[in-house]
């Protein structure tokens, strides 16, 4: 039995180039690139040139590039083929000690028991402390089913 799919918008634009159904298309015509933002999926098998129509909106079938579980992020490999979003590592900034600058006619303190110990303390923030999302990859749907690497996957377009 076939899959079941809603197409609630789609648009046709020119193919860049010949190239199979169901894969991730970008705003060019072309391809979609590796986790890059997709125009929609291509319905049908594109010949350079000419027009194809390309869902932007509902829940589609889209060949999976590698294992999806559903409920998966989906965003689209260098083929197309929509692969699971991985979650964003971002570096935590670092935090350098302050310097004390004098200003012209300022007398500096000399005795130990005037001067304080001044102690900069990085707090809460620490390597690797900011994770979570699917950023900075673009999201183009999220997986209805499981599915492994040729499958077609049903994706809910965003």
């Amino acid at each position: 039995m076939g899959k079941t799919f809603i197409t609630n918008l789609v648009y046709s634009v020119l193919a860049a180039a010949d190239t199979a159904s169901y894969i991730f298309i970008g705003i060019t015509g072309a391809i979609c690139g590796a986790n890059a933002k997709a125009l929609g999926v291509s319905m049908k098998n594109m010949v350079a040139g000419e027009a194809v129509p390309v869902a932007i909106n509902g829940i589609v079938p889209v060949i999976a590039g590698g294992s999806i579980s559903a409920g998966d992020a989906v965003t689209s490999d260098a083929n197309g083929h929509a692969v699971a979003a991985s979650s964003a590592a971002v570096a935590a900034p670092t935090v350098a000690a302050p310097t004390v600058a004098l200003e012209a006619g300022d007398v500096p303190v000399t005795a130990d028991a005037a001067t304080p110990t001044i102690t900069v303390t990085a707090g809460a923030v620490t390597a690797g402390a900011v994770s979570g999302g699917v950023l900075p990859q673009a999201v183009n749907g999220y997986a209805l089913e499981d599915a492994s690497e040729g499958d077609l996957v049903m994706v809910r377009l965003v």
